[in-house]
């Protein structure tokens, strides 16, 4: 029996599959059918019924009312008409004498005879209906509405499947794509509510060294100029580093506000002698050293004049993110060094504090990612070596860190050096 129970189920699967408007037809036709069906038998049950009533009655003799032994026994529609007045009479006579049972149950069959139709014509169309939704409306209507429920709470992690190719199978797959389509805006927005919020986070982060490094140019001013101990020369020095740094400030905060990620942030690659960037540096780390507290050095200097195209505030920018964290964690010192090859400029940073996990070797450059030290419980974004890193990547090199073997961290970053035009 598994070749019937195969072939049934392909006769299913083909109908579930058929048109709405081919299947509402099928459906029709096979209640019309059944309608028919009922009808005749219906009436052939009541004729039967009402012939065992005449046979039962004494004295009552029903004659047939075929058509064809009517034409033999007369031959010509008249003598049809007068054996149907005949009959007539004979059911007149027979209903005078039939008890009153036996006349309720004949008229009631002659009522059942004459609405059958009408009744299993109402039931057909009942039964159509009910069925028809019941096989092929109510499931896709119940998979939609809870689509459509899940939507409102604003929950898109589900699925819209039902199995057919029909019209309603159609529409549960547009439904789905709907679906699809609007988890995708959504997760792009909040893509982008994430970026600006790192934009956002990395702007109030970077904001602090230079910030620092004014305040320590102006605490120079403060401490040293009512006492006259500072030349014209050097005051004039220190506001020019002062001019320079706010309009870095400037530049970088127009920056930061047109553009909706980091990756968008812009690189302009100049050429500039390696000393002058290497005494930006040292300029940084002077400011920085008036505040007190942690000792910043410059080691490892470069003696030698070099034109190299760089982005100037790519790599102070870098710098200063990293002079942040290690003032952070540092206990004495921080050292800062510079290497220059052919093709690359390295930036190393190393301070004297705890240094990194080996968890944090793998995920400090994460975004918002920061250890929890009950020594350190200054609050901090965790986003600035992810920022030093997309800056590198921008660069065209990387950000590598690393754990000293005695006591600290040192971390490097490397800045690709594209040729020189002017060489």
């Amino acid at each position: 029996m598994d070749w019937l129970e195969v072939r049934v189920e392909k006769i299913r699967e083909k109908v579930k599959n058929l048109p709405l408007k081919k299947a509402m037809t099928c459906y029709i036709l096979a209640f019309s059918l059944l309608t028919v069906g009922l009808t005749i038998a219906t009436n052939l049950i009541c004729e039967l019924w009402i012939d065992s009533i005449y046979i039962s009655m004494e004295g009552v003799v029903k004659d047939s009312t075929s058509g064809e032994e009517d034409s033999k026994e007369y031959g010509s529609k008249d003598n049809a008409f007068k054996v149907e007045i005949e009959n007539q009479e004979s059911i007149q006579a027979g209903l005078a004498g039939m008890d009153k049972e036996e006349s309720s149950i004949y008229r009631t069959l002659k009522i059942i005879e004459l609405w059958s139709p009408v009744v299993f014509a109402v039931a057909s169309m009942w039964g159509v209906s009910a069925i028809f939704y019941r096989n092929r409306l109510k499931e896709p209507f119940a998979i939609l509405q809870h689509g459509v429920g899940e939507v409102k709470r604003q929950n898109l992690y589900f699925n819209i499947n039902y199995d057919s190719r029909d019209e309603m199978g159609q529409l549960c797959d547009s439904f789905e794509e709907m679906r699809a389509e609007l988890l995708k805006g959504k997760e792009a927005m909040w893509e982008m509510i994430e970026k600006q919020k790192q934009v956002n986070s990395a702007f109030a982060h970077d904001l602090r060294t230079p910030l620092t490094v004014l305040k320590g140019y102006s605490d120079l001013l403060e401490r040293y100029l009512p006492e006259g101990k500072i030349s014209e020369e050097k005051l004039k020095d220190t506001l020019h580093l002062m001019s320079e740094h706010i309009r870095r400030l400037e530049k970088y905060t127009y920056t930061m506000k047109n553009i909706q990620s980091m990756e968008e942030f812009p690189m302009e690659k100049t050429s500039m002698d390696i000393l002058v960037l290497q005494q930006k540096i040292r300029d940084i780390l002077r400011a920085l050293n008036q505040n007190g507290g942690i000792s910043i050095l410059y080691t490892s200097g470069l003696a030698r004049s070099r034109f190299v195209n760089v982005d100037e505030n790519i790599i102070l920018e870098v710098l200063e993110n990293l002079l942040s964290n290690g003032i952070r964690y540092a206990e004495t010192n921080i050292q800062v060094s510079m290497e220059l090859t052919d093709e690359f400029l390295y930036l190393y940073v190393q301070d004297d504090g705890p240094g990194f996990s080996e968890e944090a070797l793998k995920k400090a450059v994460e975004p918002y990612y920061h250890e929890s030290h009950q020594e350190y419980p200054e609050k901090h974004y965790g986003i600035g070596l992810y920022i030093c890193q997309i800056l590198c990547e921008k660069h065209g090199g990387v950000l590598s860190l690393a754990k000293s073997l005695r006591k600290g961290s040192t971390v490097c970053a490397s800045f690709y050096l594209h040729p020189n035009p002017l060489q």
